[in-house]
């Protein structure tokens, strides 16, 4: 139990346009936010970068037959000041000398993407596609595998997503009376060099998810695929399964329940979580 502060921002959205600037989640991939459950976001978080200090830049282009364009790009460096330290339970600030990707006091790491959506042939699929850079810190000396020494980390990500609503839904009667009903497949690739700012550490990411849409419930399945250099030369894979149930209570709260299996490092773990979440704004 404690206190972090991931987000405390300036954000503002315009017609065409929008910034933010802060501490602030960087907006790169979407297997965090899209993928149904409570533990992908933990198993991506190589470039799931919350808490960051920096700001985004994002313009809309619209057009008639293409839809809408939206590149996105930030500039952030993680966060050394009194803003990460943790409240209410032990823990200490990351600091300069831990070293790691954007641990360098500088705003010199990068995040380039594209959305494409609202693609009026296609008007339910969305894609993304983006290229990190993530400065290396300090080198600092590796303990356990893998070993190597300061690399800045370099991610290249590409994702789709569509939503398949069953036709009736599209009507408003039933879609207030909490019959709406819909599929929504997801996948996301992301291939990674020099994982954690460690040269050589080299891996790729592959979530593919399908989620069931019902009225106020909302159930899914997700798996993601690791693969990573072992100590041998051979790669080895690590994998998350997750199934998972969402209740909407109000529109902002909401429950959810998640088990499933994770296979990280090369050690075998299941899952159970149970989530009250809250999402708004002021």
């Amino acid at each position: 139990m404690g206190l972090v502060i991931n987000d405390l921002n300036y954000y503002q959205n315009n017609a065409n346009s929008a910034f933010m600037i802060g501490k602030y989640h960087v907006p790169f991939g979407r297997a965090q936010d899209q993928a149904p459950g409570l533990y992908t976001e933990d198993f991506v978080s190589t470039y799931d970068l919350d808490g960051m200090l920096g700001g985004t830049v994002a313009y809309r282009f619209f057009d008639q037959q293409l839809g809408m364009i939206e590149p996105n790009v930030s500039l952030y460096t993680a966060d050394n000041s009194f803003l990460g330290r943790p409240y209410l339970r032990h823990g200490e600030k990351l600091q300069r000398s831990d070293g790691g990707p954007s641990n360098t006091g500088k705003l010199d790491s990068y995040a380039v993407s594209v959305n494409w959506l609202a693609i009026p042939a296609i008007p339910f699929l969305e894609m993304q596609v983006g290229y990190m850079l993530n400065k290396a810190g300090d080198d600092v000396e590796q303990t356990s595998p893998p070993f190597g020494g300061a690399a800045d980390e370099k991610i290249k990500i590409a994702s789709a997503r569509y939503i398949w609503a069953y036709a009736p839904s599209t009507e408003l009667a039933p879609t207030l009376a909490g019959h709406y009903f819909d599929i929504v497949p997801f996948i996301e690739f992301a291939d990674v060099d020099n994982e954690d700012a460690i040269e050589g550490n080299d891996t790729r990411y592959l979530t593919t998810s399908l989620t069931f849409d019902f009225g106020d419930w909302a159930m899914g399945a997700t798996r993601t695929d690791k693969h990573r250099p072992s100590t041998g030369g051979a790669s080895r894979q690590d994998y998350l399964n997750e199934l998972s149930v969402t209740y909407d209570i109000t529109g902002q709260i909401k429950l959810g329940l998640s088990a499933g299996t994770q296979k990280q490092d090369g050690e075998m773990s299941e899952l159970v979580g149970l989530a009250l979440t809250y999402s708004g704004g002021f």
